[in-house]
């Protein structure tokens, strides 16, 4: 009954006002009223008919708000929530949470967001590269250095692997140590430079030494040439000493000359054998000693002289030991024979010619006084002789005649 005299009661009233309402200008959208516009207040918004008591402004509903002189009520956005009637604003929702849909009505509707997410301006967003999620903080926080992320959402930053470091924060990637340098650790925030005297590939966690014999130059492993040897503790080529030599690459040590060979420089690639007429006994010679007299050598890389036998004795030249010729005879082709005529002995073993115009009376003369002055009506002449010559005086032909001494056939007159 009190329900059907309520519908009466405001029909009768819309009959009273509607003449009113057309005599009065329209209110705007979001206001009410009959003869003064009013905004709704925030939180309501203005209906079309004004025959209801609430004098045409509802609250919004859960979910809802409104701004003053509002239209309509907008739903709340993600990660805020307004309970109950007649909202003014809505509550975000706390401790980086957000809602899985617009128009939450109850803070029981805000949820974390997946793990590798976080919740900026209430919407869930992956955590973006050189971050990664944190528990703690339920936000993403910046990779520190010696760590990256490479992937949207990660939950975790990777430490740099060994051969890489990273000295930046918010790093997508660690850089591969290049040649020379090495990352021995995880985390790395710089590679280090090898050691001196050792070498790297790029991405190294380690320098490796280089083989025996060779030294590092320019990041690369080197042979030490002939010659030299590597001393490893200066890494360094060092040129043989004298009285040694190396005639490989990539040594660690030189070789001493053995007995019959030397070395007189430093950095040779072998030992010289000891010319004939000298030797050495020794190892490691600079140098070879001459024979004493009486000894001789008669090859080369002679480790010591040997004694001439009785008879003999060693020539300086041939370095050898030779038959010693009694006074008068002359070393011709290994043997003793007489100095030929014109010819006289002045010293061992050999033979010298008389003075022009004089000869001997035969072969083997054993001193210049041999020589004599070649008569009158004769001239001195040379003829050969095996291999050498002998001279003789010669009669003038055709009787011709010609003084003492004569040295050629003009002066036959």
């Amino acid at each position: 009954m009190f329900k059907a005299c309520s519908i009466v009661f405001s029909v009768l009233i819309a009959l009273l006002i509607y003449p009113l309402q057309d005599a009065h200008a329209a209110c705007s959208k979001g206001s009410y009223g009959i003869t003064v516009c009013k905004k709704c207040p925030a939180g309501t918004y203005a209906y079309k008919d004004v025959l209801f008591t609430n004098l045409g402004c509802k609250k919004c509903p859960a979910g809802t708000y409104s701004k003053a002189g509002s239209r309509s009520c907008q739903k709340c956005p993600w990660g805020s929530f307004a309970p109950g009637k007649g909202n003014s604003k809505c509550y975000s929702c706390m401790n980086h949470k957000t809602t899985t849909q617009k128009g939450a009505t109850s803070k029981s509707q805000c949820r974390y967001c997946p793990a590798g997410q976080y919740a900026p301006g209430g919407v869930c967003k992956k955590c973006p590269l050189g971050t990664a999620y944190s528990r703690r903080s339920m936000t993403c926080v910046v990779c520190p250095s010696g760590t990256f992320s490479n992937k949207m959402g990660s939950l975790r930053c990777t430490p740099c692997p060994k051969g890489t470091a990273s000295r930046s924060h918010k790093a997508t990637s660690c850089r591969q140590c290049p040649a020379g340098k090495y990352a021995s650790s995880i985390r790395s925030l710089q590679c280090k430079r090898c050691p001196f005297g050792r070498i790297s590939k790029p991405g190294a966690h380690r320098c490796e030494k280089c083989p025996s014999g060779s030294i590092a130059k320019n990041n690369k492993c080197v042979p030490c040439p002939k010659g030299t040897y590597n001393d490893s503790k200066r890494n360094r080529c060092v040129p043989c000493e004298k009285g040694t030599a190396n005639g490989r690459t990539g040594r660690m040590k030189c070789y001493a000359c053995s007995a019959g060979y030397f070395a007189s420089k430093t950095g040779q690639s072998a030992c010289t054998p000891c010319p004939k007429g000298t030797a050495s006994n020794a190892s490691k010679a600079t140098s070879c000693k001459k024979c004493s007299s009486g000894t001789y050598a008669d090859y080369v890389g002679a480790a010591q002289c040997r004694p001439c036998p009785s008879g003999t004795f060693r020539d300086k030249k041939l370095s050898r030991c030779i038959p010693k010729c009694p006074v008068g005879q002359r070393l011709h082709e290994g043997r003793c024979t007489k100095c030929l005529t014109g010819t006289y002995w002045y010293t061992q073993n050999k033979c010298a010619i008389c003075p022009r115009g004089q000869t001997t009376s035969g072969m083997g003369a054993s001193s210049r006084r041999a020589c004599k002055v070649c008569p009158k009506n004769t001239y001195t002449k040379y003829e050969p002789y095996k291999g050498s010559f002998f001279v003789s005086c010669k009669m003038c032909p055709n009787k011709k005649k010609s003084p003492p001494g004569s040295t050629s056939i003009s002066a036959c007159k």
